[in-house]
């Protein structure tokens, strides 16, 4: 009896106290990635050594409102090499036309037209097969680029020779115009 009122208490203690330490160790350590390493990347903007091409394919359903402004972000990238397919993937709305409008703008722009809707993955695969560069970055039709996340991605591609995929600097909007995701991955 003695012993499992010991064990009960140490249970009950375990049962508070562990969460309550763990969420401590994560927050701390949170921070310390953050002051180590996202502090210093934000602060200096990479030095390539080389620009490889990069094709920027975004896939497009039914995105009027929005295709516009994010073909004119992805258009202010401080990036020398690059090319932006965007593809539409059976929209019923105008999304093809203000893309096909955005080409007399921006020579380095490409517009893909899928008579149907065959999904995000068929339409990126098609992006994929006309694209020229040498690395891919995918957008969404609803999301803007930082002027300099193409630098920042390519600089990981760069550095780190095994390197297969990197995200970064993300903002979305809703149906609404507001934004509802800001982050940054590196």
């Amino acid at each position: 009896m003695y012993y499992l009122e010991i064990f009960w208490h140490f249970a009950i203690e375990f049962i508070f106290y562990y969460p309550l330490a763990m969420s401590v160790v994560w927050i701390v350590g949170s921070l310390c990635f953050f002051y180590r390493r996202e502090k210093k990347i934000k602060d200096q903007l990479p030095v390539l050594t080389e620009y490889p091409a990069v094709s920027i394919l975004i896939p497009a359903h039914n995105e009027q409102l929005a295709i516009k402004s994010t073909i004119d972000s992805v258009m202010k990238a401080n990036y020398p090499d690059f090319e932006v397919i965007v593809i539409d993937d059976g929209s019923t709305d105008d999304t093809l036309v203000i893309a096909q409008e955005q080409i007399k703008k921006f020579d380095n722009l490409k517009v893909i037209a899928l008579e149907q809707n065959m999904g995000k993955a068929m339409a990126l695969k098609y992006g994929t097969m006309s694209s020229k560069g040498n690395l891919i970055l995918t957008l969404d039709a609803d999301a803007y680029l930082d002027t300099n996340a193409i630098t920042y991605m390519v600089a990981h591609f760069i550095n780190g020779p095994r390197v297969g995929a990197v995200s970064n600097f993300v903002t979305s909007k809703d149906s609404d115009w507001r934004i509802f995701f800001h982050y940054r991955y590196d």
